[in-house]
Protein backbone atom coordinates (compact mmCIF):
# COMPACT_ATOMS: atom_id res chain seq x y z
CA UNK A 1 0.00 0.00 0.00
CA UNK A 2 1.33 3.12 -0.93
CA UNK A 3 1.07 6.66 1.43
CA UNK A 4 1.70 10.59 0.47
CA UNK A 5 5.26 11.53 2.07
CA UNK A 6 4.84 13.65 5.25
CA UNK A 7 5.80 16.51 3.11
CA UNK A 8 2.31 16.36 1.42
CA UNK A 9 0.11 15.08 4.34
CA UNK A 10 -2.64 17.53 5.75
CA UNK A 11 -1.44 18.33 9.86
CA UNK A 12 -4.18 16.90 12.50
CA UNK A 13 -4.02 18.40 16.27
CA UNK A 14 -6.16 16.67 18.75
CA UNK A 15 -6.68 18.82 21.70
CA UNK A 16 -8.20 18.10 25.30
CA UNK A 17 -12.18 17.40 25.85
CA UNK A 18 -13.81 20.92 27.07
CA UNK A 19 -15.45 20.21 30.58
CA UNK A 20 -17.72 22.38 31.88
CA UNK A 21 -17.99 22.15 35.85
CA UNK A 22 -20.80 25.07 36.52
CA UNK A 23 -22.77 28.41 35.76
CA UNK A 24 -23.38 31.41 37.64
CA UNK A 25 -25.94 32.44 38.66
CA UNK A 26 -27.85 29.41 36.67
CA UNK A 27 -31.04 31.33 36.72
CA UNK A 28 -32.35 35.03 35.27
CA UNK A 29 -35.51 36.98 34.34
CA UNK A 30 -36.84 35.91 30.59
CA UNK A 31 -36.42 39.16 29.34
CA UNK A 32 -32.71 38.42 29.12
CA UNK A 33 -29.65 40.18 29.18
CA UNK A 34 -28.23 38.17 32.57
CA UNK A 35 -24.20 37.98 32.68
CA UNK A 36 -23.60 34.63 33.11
CA UNK A 37 -19.93 33.18 34.17
CA UNK A 38 -19.10 30.16 32.72
CA UNK A 39 -16.31 27.96 34.57
CA UNK A 40 -14.56 24.83 33.48
CA UNK A 41 -11.56 23.31 31.87
CA UNK A 42 -9.52 22.90 28.29
CA UNK A 43 -11.85 25.31 27.16
CA UNK A 44 -10.93 26.14 23.68
CA UNK A 45 -9.87 29.62 22.85
CA UNK A 46 -12.05 28.72 19.22
CA UNK A 47 -15.40 28.89 21.63
CA UNK A 48 -17.77 31.66 19.87
CA UNK A 49 -20.95 31.51 21.33
CA UNK A 50 -23.25 29.98 24.49
CA UNK A 51 -26.26 28.03 23.80
CA UNK A 52 -29.00 28.75 26.18
CA UNK A 53 -31.71 25.71 24.46
CA UNK A 54 -31.61 26.54 21.09
CA UNK A 55 -30.59 30.02 21.34
CA UNK A 56 -27.11 30.67 20.72
CA UNK A 57 -25.32 34.38 21.99
CA UNK A 58 -21.36 35.65 21.55
CA UNK A 59 -19.09 34.05 23.96
CA UNK A 60 -16.06 36.02 25.78
CA UNK A 61 -13.20 33.16 26.40
CA UNK A 62 -11.33 34.73 29.33
CA UNK A 63 -9.09 31.57 29.88
CA UNK A 64 -9.33 28.41 29.54
CA UNK A 65 -11.43 27.85 32.13
CA UNK A 66 -13.66 30.67 32.06
CA UNK A 67 -16.21 32.30 29.85
CA UNK A 68 -18.67 35.44 30.08
CA UNK A 69 -21.97 35.48 28.22
CA UNK A 70 -25.46 37.41 28.11
CA UNK A 71 -28.53 35.27 28.38
CA UNK A 72 -30.93 35.46 25.38
CA UNK A 73 -34.66 36.71 26.03
CA UNK A 74 -36.87 33.72 26.18
CA UNK A 75 -40.13 33.23 25.52
CA UNK A 76 -41.19 31.26 28.24
CA UNK A 77 -39.84 30.17 31.66
CA UNK A 78 -38.29 26.93 32.81
CA UNK A 79 -35.22 25.05 32.53
CA UNK A 80 -33.11 24.91 29.45
CA UNK A 81 -29.69 23.16 28.25
CA UNK A 82 -26.70 24.93 28.66
CA UNK A 83 -23.64 24.50 26.23
CA UNK A 84 -20.61 26.07 25.07
CA UNK A 85 -20.12 26.28 20.54
CA UNK A 86 -17.09 26.33 19.28
CA UNK A 87 -16.52 27.88 15.93
CA UNK A 88 -17.98 25.05 12.92
CA UNK A 89 -20.75 23.76 15.67
CA UNK A 90 -18.70 21.54 17.63
CA UNK A 91 -20.31 21.60 21.61
CA UNK A 92 -19.82 20.83 25.10
CA UNK A 93 -21.68 17.89 26.58
CA UNK A 94 -21.81 19.81 29.92
CA UNK A 95 -25.75 18.73 30.78
CA UNK A 96 -25.95 22.14 32.83
CA UNK A 97 -29.41 23.93 32.77
CA UNK A 98 -29.99 27.23 33.14
CA UNK A 99 -33.28 28.20 34.28
CA UNK A 100 -35.72 31.03 32.76
CA UNK A 101 -37.73 32.40 35.43
CA UNK A 102 -40.57 35.44 35.69
CA UNK A 103 -39.27 38.95 36.07
CA UNK A 104 -39.48 39.93 39.47
CA UNK A 105 -40.88 42.97 40.70
CA UNK A 106 -40.89 44.89 43.79
CA UNK A 107 -44.32 47.40 45.05
CA UNK A 108 -44.04 47.70 48.87
CA UNK A 109 -42.26 47.58 51.54
CA UNK A 110 -43.60 47.21 55.56
CA UNK A 111 -42.56 48.90 57.27
CA UNK A 112 -41.83 51.41 54.88
CA UNK A 113 -39.44 53.79 57.42
CA UNK A 114 -36.72 52.64 60.46
CA UNK A 115 -33.86 54.13 62.11
CA UNK A 116 -30.30 54.32 60.90
CA UNK A 117 -28.42 52.00 62.99
CA UNK A 118 -30.49 49.24 60.42
CA UNK A 119 -31.67 46.27 61.89
CA UNK A 120 -35.28 46.85 61.22
CA UNK A 121 -37.63 43.52 59.68
CA UNK A 122 -38.62 44.58 56.60
CA UNK A 123 -41.25 42.82 54.46
CA UNK A 124 -40.93 43.53 50.47
CA UNK A 125 -44.16 42.41 48.50
CA UNK A 126 -43.71 41.79 45.01
CA UNK A 127 -44.05 39.15 42.29
CA UNK A 128 -42.01 36.06 41.74
CA UNK A 129 -39.97 35.78 44.23
CA UNK A 130 -38.15 31.98 44.74
CA UNK A 131 -35.73 30.81 47.40
CA UNK A 132 -31.97 31.19 46.02
CA UNK A 133 -29.14 31.49 48.27
CA UNK A 134 -28.56 34.56 46.38
CA UNK A 135 -31.90 36.34 47.28
CA UNK A 136 -30.73 39.45 48.64
CA UNK A 137 -32.38 42.89 49.29
CA UNK A 138 -30.20 45.49 48.72
CA UNK A 139 -31.00 49.11 50.48
CA UNK A 140 -29.19 52.08 48.58
CA UNK A 141 -26.61 49.18 47.50
CA UNK A 142 -26.14 47.76 51.21
CA UNK A 143 -27.20 43.69 50.98
CA UNK A 144 -29.27 42.22 53.29
CA UNK A 145 -29.99 38.41 52.99
CA UNK A 146 -33.74 37.50 52.21
CA UNK A 147 -36.20 35.10 53.91
CA UNK A 148 -38.54 33.72 51.12
CA UNK A 149 -42.10 34.19 52.79
CA UNK A 150 -44.08 33.64 49.41
CA UNK A 151 -43.67 33.90 45.68
CA UNK A 152 -44.65 37.77 46.59
CA UNK A 153 -43.22 38.24 50.03
CA UNK A 154 -39.34 38.60 51.08
CA UNK A 155 -38.38 39.33 54.73
CA UNK A 156 -34.93 41.33 55.07
CA UNK A 157 -33.44 43.27 57.70
CA UNK A 158 -32.30 46.77 57.25
CA UNK A 159 -28.80 47.88 56.39
CA UNK A 160 -27.78 50.22 58.31
CA UNK A 161 -27.44 53.71 56.45
CA UNK A 162 -27.62 57.22 56.35
CA UNK A 163 -30.89 59.67 57.24
CA UNK A 164 -33.18 60.05 53.99
CA UNK A 165 -34.93 58.06 51.22
CA UNK A 166 -32.84 55.14 49.62
CA UNK A 167 -33.77 52.77 47.14
CA UNK A 168 -34.88 49.09 47.98
CA UNK A 169 -34.24 46.41 45.16
CA UNK A 170 -34.47 42.92 45.47
CA UNK A 171 -32.38 39.93 43.63
CA UNK A 172 -33.14 36.11 42.99
CA UNK A 173 -29.33 35.65 41.55
CA UNK A 174 -27.70 37.91 43.03
CA UNK A 175 -27.41 39.44 39.62
CA UNK A 176 -30.35 40.78 38.02
CA UNK A 177 -32.31 42.95 40.38
CA UNK A 178 -35.83 44.15 40.37
CA UNK A 179 -37.26 47.93 40.17
CA UNK A 180 -36.77 50.07 43.39
CA UNK A 181 -39.36 51.12 46.30
CA UNK A 182 -38.30 53.98 48.79
CA UNK A 183 -37.35 53.27 52.38
CA UNK A 184 -36.66 56.32 54.58
CA UNK A 185 -34.19 55.92 57.01
CA UNK A 186 -34.66 58.47 60.42
CA UNK A 187 -32.46 59.68 63.20
CA UNK A 188 -33.32 57.93 66.53
CA UNK A 189 -36.29 58.83 67.91
CA UNK A 190 -36.74 59.44 71.80
CA UNK A 191 -38.98 60.69 74.58
CA UNK A 192 -38.51 63.14 76.96
CA UNK A 193 -42.14 63.68 79.01
CA UNK A 194 -45.59 63.21 79.25
CA UNK A 195 -48.53 65.54 79.76
CA UNK A 196 -50.65 65.18 82.11
CA UNK A 197 -48.16 62.17 83.21
CA UNK A 198 -50.87 60.47 85.09
CA UNK A 199 -54.56 59.40 85.00
CA UNK A 200 -57.42 57.26 85.83
CA UNK A 201 -57.28 53.74 85.63
CA UNK A 202 -59.49 53.98 83.22
CA UNK A 203 -57.65 55.22 80.47
CA UNK A 204 -59.25 57.38 78.09
CA UNK A 205 -56.77 60.74 78.97
CA UNK A 206 -55.35 62.22 76.33
CA UNK A 207 -51.47 62.53 76.74
CA UNK A 208 -48.98 64.63 75.14
CA UNK A 209 -45.87 63.37 74.54
CA UNK A 210 -42.75 65.45 74.02
CA UNK A 211 -39.66 63.84 72.42
CA UNK A 212 -37.60 64.56 69.35
CA UNK A 213 -37.58 62.81 66.21
CA UNK A 214 -41.48 62.22 65.34
CA UNK A 215 -42.66 60.86 62.03
CA UNK A 216 -46.11 61.87 60.59
CA UNK A 217 -46.84 58.65 59.63
CA UNK A 218 -49.95 55.87 59.31
CA UNK A 219 -47.76 53.30 61.45
CA UNK A 220 -47.08 56.16 64.30
CA UNK A 221 -48.45 54.46 68.06
CA UNK A 222 -47.50 54.90 71.56
CA UNK A 223 -47.00 51.79 73.80
CA UNK A 224 -48.00 51.36 77.33
CA UNK A 225 -45.76 49.38 78.95
CA UNK A 226 -47.11 48.28 82.31
CA UNK A 227 -44.69 47.20 85.71
CA UNK A 228 -46.60 44.17 85.61
CA UNK A 229 -45.24 43.52 81.71
CA UNK A 230 -48.21 44.12 80.09
CA UNK A 231 -47.90 45.90 76.76
CA UNK A 232 -50.72 48.07 75.08
CA UNK A 233 -50.49 49.86 71.88
CA UNK A 234 -52.51 52.80 70.77
CA UNK A 235 -52.20 54.97 67.40
CA UNK A 236 -50.64 58.35 68.29
CA UNK A 237 -51.45 61.72 66.33
CA UNK A 238 -48.59 63.10 65.04
CA UNK A 239 -48.09 67.10 66.35
CA UNK A 240 -44.56 67.83 65.11
CA UNK A 241 -41.37 66.47 65.11
CA UNK A 242 -41.17 67.40 69.14
CA UNK A 243 -44.20 65.91 70.20
CA UNK A 244 -47.29 63.52 69.32
CA UNK A 245 -50.67 62.76 70.94
CA UNK A 246 -52.25 59.76 72.30
CA UNK A 247 -55.27 58.36 74.69
CA UNK A 248 -54.71 56.11 77.05
CA UNK A 249 -55.63 52.58 77.15
CA UNK A 250 -57.09 51.24 80.36
CA UNK A 251 -54.77 49.20 82.54
CA UNK A 252 -54.41 48.32 86.46
CA UNK A 253 -53.41 51.18 89.02
CA UNK A 254 -49.67 51.42 88.95
CA UNK A 255 -46.69 53.29 86.71
CA UNK A 256 -46.45 52.47 83.11
CA UNK A 257 -43.36 53.12 80.81
CA UNK A 258 -44.35 55.26 77.61
CA UNK A 259 -42.69 54.48 74.32
CA UNK A 260 -43.25 56.00 70.72
CA UNK A 261 -42.87 54.39 67.69
CA UNK A 262 -42.58 55.60 64.27
CA UNK A 263 -42.94 52.47 62.41
CA UNK A 264 -44.70 50.05 64.70
CA UNK A 265 -41.92 48.14 64.92
CA UNK A 266 -39.10 49.79 66.59
CA UNK A 267 -39.67 51.89 69.40
CA UNK A 268 -38.16 54.91 70.77
CA UNK A 269 -34.75 55.13 73.04
CA UNK A 270 -36.10 56.35 75.41
CA UNK A 271 -39.73 56.53 77.63
CA UNK A 272 -41.52 58.38 80.38
CA UNK A 273 -43.45 56.99 83.31
CA UNK A 274 -47.38 57.38 83.44
CA UNK A 275 -49.20 57.01 86.61
CA UNK A 276 -52.56 55.28 86.36
CA UNK A 277 -54.56 56.40 89.39
CA UNK A 278 -57.67 53.72 90.84
CA UNK A 279 -60.89 55.50 89.77
CA UNK A 280 -62.03 58.10 92.44
CA UNK A 281 -64.86 57.24 94.59
CA UNK A 282 -67.11 59.94 96.42
CA UNK A 283 -69.41 58.44 98.95
CA UNK A 284 -71.12 61.59 100.63
CA UNK A 285 -70.94 65.41 100.34
CA UNK A 286 -71.98 67.45 103.38
CA UNK A 287 -73.83 69.65 103.92
CA UNK A 288 -76.08 67.85 101.13
CA UNK A 289 -77.79 71.52 100.50
CA UNK A 290 -76.69 74.73 100.23
CA UNK A 291 -77.66 78.15 98.39
CA UNK A 292 -78.07 78.67 94.80
CA UNK A 293 -76.04 81.52 95.25
CA UNK A 294 -72.99 79.30 95.76
CA UNK A 295 -69.83 79.98 97.99
CA UNK A 296 -70.93 77.53 100.65
CA UNK A 297 -67.83 75.12 101.47
CA UNK A 298 -68.57 71.91 101.46
CA UNK A 299 -66.71 68.64 102.21
CA UNK A 300 -66.52 65.42 99.79
CA UNK A 301 -65.72 61.50 101.75
CA UNK A 302 -65.02 59.44 99.59
CA UNK A 303 -61.37 57.12 98.08
CA UNK A 304 -58.43 57.60 96.07
CA UNK A 305 -58.07 61.33 96.63
CA UNK A 306 -54.76 62.28 95.83
CA UNK A 307 -52.94 65.73 95.48
CA UNK A 308 -50.12 65.90 92.77
CA UNK A 309 -47.84 68.42 92.12
CA UNK A 310 -48.84 71.11 89.48
CA UNK A 311 -52.55 69.01 89.38
CA UNK A 312 -55.28 71.22 90.41
CA UNK A 313 -57.88 69.12 92.45
CA UNK A 314 -61.38 70.22 91.84
CA UNK A 315 -65.08 68.94 92.49
CA UNK A 316 -67.68 68.92 89.91
CA UNK A 317 -71.05 70.37 90.19
CA UNK A 318 -73.12 69.32 87.80
CA UNK A 319 -70.86 70.59 84.92
CA UNK A 320 -69.60 73.73 86.90
CA UNK A 321 -66.77 73.11 88.60
CA UNK A 322 -64.57 74.92 91.90
CA UNK A 323 -60.90 74.19 92.45
CA UNK A 324 -61.12 72.32 96.03
CA UNK A 325 -58.64 71.52 98.79
CA UNK A 326 -57.20 68.53 99.43
CA UNK A 327 -57.58 67.39 103.11
CA UNK A 328 -56.76 63.63 102.94
CA UNK A 329 -56.58 60.61 100.82
CA UNK A 330 -60.58 60.18 101.52
CA UNK A 331 -61.76 63.98 102.22
CA UNK A 332 -61.34 67.32 100.11
CA UNK A 333 -63.24 70.35 101.00
CA UNK A 334 -64.74 72.88 97.96
CA UNK A 335 -66.76 75.93 97.43
CA UNK A 336 -69.93 75.36 95.54
CA UNK A 337 -70.50 77.34 92.40
CA UNK A 338 -73.70 79.37 91.52
CA UNK A 339 -76.64 77.07 90.30
CA UNK A 340 -80.02 77.20 89.56
CA UNK A 341 -81.94 75.46 92.09
CA UNK A 342 -82.48 72.29 92.17
CA UNK A 343 -80.41 68.68 92.43
CA UNK A 344 -76.97 67.85 90.97
CA UNK A 345 -74.10 65.57 91.36
CA UNK A 346 -71.03 65.99 92.82
CA UNK A 347 -68.15 64.36 91.63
Amino acid sequence: QDWSSSTDGVSFTYVSQATLSGISPSQGPQSGYTRVSVAGANIDPEVKECRFGTLQVPATVQSATAVLCLSPAAGASGAVPFELVKNGGDLTASGLEFEYTPRLSVSALAPSLGPTAGGTAVTVLGASFYASPSLLCSFGGSLSAGTLLSSSAVLCASAAGQAGHVPVQVTNNGADYSGDVRFLYMDALFVEGLTPSRGPETGGAVVRVAGGNIFSSGALICRFVSDRGASTDVSATWLSASEASCATPPQSPGTAQVWLSNNGVELSNSSAAYTYDALLRVYSVTPSFAPSSGGAKVSAYGLEFFSAAGDAITCRFGTAESVATFLSSSLVSCATPPLTAGGTTVS
